[in-house]
């Protein structure tokens, strides 16, 4: 399916991939037009037994809690068990629910975050330890 962007008259199109398994089905549509600001995909979900409606989910919020819950799954393999610190790198909304469901998943006695922007760690320290439920330190440089 054909899509025109108003502002340059190009032409894009419009994606979808569907997928189907016994207990759901649906589909997620997105365009070719560009990205940032106004650009994302839906998802759209249906029980398999059914077809009764289940969902409809905004893109860049399904493409963070999809990544977070992927960092949960595969924090307990590659980490040590005695690792007590959680390092975190950026500071944007993959940073703050990737730290949130690393702090669900596993126990640590502390977050560190760095942000080449000052402004961004210092609000992240100031704002997570209450999600996180353990103090966030803001570190001027990715080595600390």
């Amino acid at each position: 399916m054909e899509a025109v962007d108003d502002e340059s008259d190009s032409l894009g199109h419009l994606v979808f991939t569907c997928g189907a398994t016994p207990d759901a089905l649906g589909f997620r549509v997105s365009e070719t037009l560009g990205v940032g600001e106004g650009h994302t995909q839906l998802t759209a979900v249906w029980t398999g037994q059914d077809g009764h409606f289940r969902g409809l989910v905004e893109g860049h919020h399904l493409g963070i809690a999809r990544t977070a819950g992927l960092n949960g799954v595969a924090i307990d393999h590659p980490v040590r068990d005695d690792a007590s610190v959680l390092g975190v790198l950026g500071t944007g909304p993959q940073a703050r629910m990737g730290a949130r469901v690393a702090c669900a998943v596993r126990e640590f006695d502390a977050v560190c975050v760095f942000s080449p922007t000052r402004e961004h760690r210092e609000t992240f320290a100031e704002e997570l330890p209450t999600k996180l439920g353990v103090p966030v330190a803001a570190h001027d440089s990715a080595d600390a």
